[in-house]
C-alpha cells in the first residue's frame, strides 16, 4: 500500500503543482485575475481524481475486489498526505525562485478588487492592514508551508472519503 500511496500521491502534487504555478508564470504582469483560485481549486480537483483509481485498483488488483471503508479511507489519506507536501514543496520552489512577490501582488489585486466592488476606503484599509499582517506571517517558511497544505488538504479528504464511500466492498 505504501508504494501506492508514494506513487499516486507524487503524481497527483505534481500536476498541481506543475499545472497551478505554470499558470501563475502566465500571470506575470503581477496582476492575479478575480477567480483564479476556482481555477486552482479544479486543477485540484481534477489531480486528486487519481485517488478514486488508486483505491479502486488496490481493490481489484491487490485485495481481490474486496476493500472496507476504512481501508480505501487510508489509502486515500495517505495520496493526499504526500499529494499535499509535494504541492507545498513546488509552491516553495516556485516562491523562492519566480514568485517572491506573489504576496504583494496577491494584495494588490484583493484590494483593487474591493474598491470595484464599491467598498467605503475604512473597509479597504482594514482589509490591507490585515493583508499585511498575513504577509509577515507568510514570510515565516513553517507558516507558508502549513498554509500551503491546508490549501489542498481538505479537496484530498472529501475525495478520500467520497472514494471509500463508492468504492467499498466486503
Amino acid at each position: 500500500m505504501a508504494r501506492i500511496i508514494l506513487i499516486y500521491g507524487l503524481i497527483a502534487g505534481s500536476v498541481v503543482a506543475l499545472v497551478s504555478f505554470g499558470s501563475l508564470a502566465l500571470f506575470s504582469d503581477g496582476e492575479i485575475p478575480a477567480g483564479s483560485q476556482w481555477l486552482g481549486y479544479s486543477i485540484m480537483v481534477i489531480a486528486l481524481s487519481v485517488i478514486f483509481f488508486a483505491v479502486k485498483g488496490y481493490r481489484d488488483q491487490q485485495l481481490g475486489g474486496v476493500i472496507k471503508f476504512w481501508t480505501a479511507l487510508k489509502l486515500g489519506a495517505g495520496i493526499s498526505l504526500v499529494a499535499g507536501v509535494a504541492y507545498a514543496l513546488g509552491w516553495e520552489l516556485y516562491y523562492q525562485t519566480l514568485g517572491g512577490e506573489f504576496m504583494q501582488q496577491y494584495a494588490l489585486s484583493y484590494l483593487e478588487q474591493m474598491r470595484a466592488d464599491g467598498a467605503t476606503a475604512a473597509e479597504v484599509e482594514t482589509a490591507r492592514q490585515r493583508m499585511a499582517d498575513f504577509e509577515k506571517l507568510y514570510s515565516l517558511l513553517p507558516a507558508r508551508f502549513g498554509i500551503t497544505l491546508v490549501e489542498i488538504l481538505p479537496v484530498g479528504l472529501f475525495i478520500s472519503l467520497l472514494s471509500a464511500a463508492l468504492l467499498r466492498k466486503h
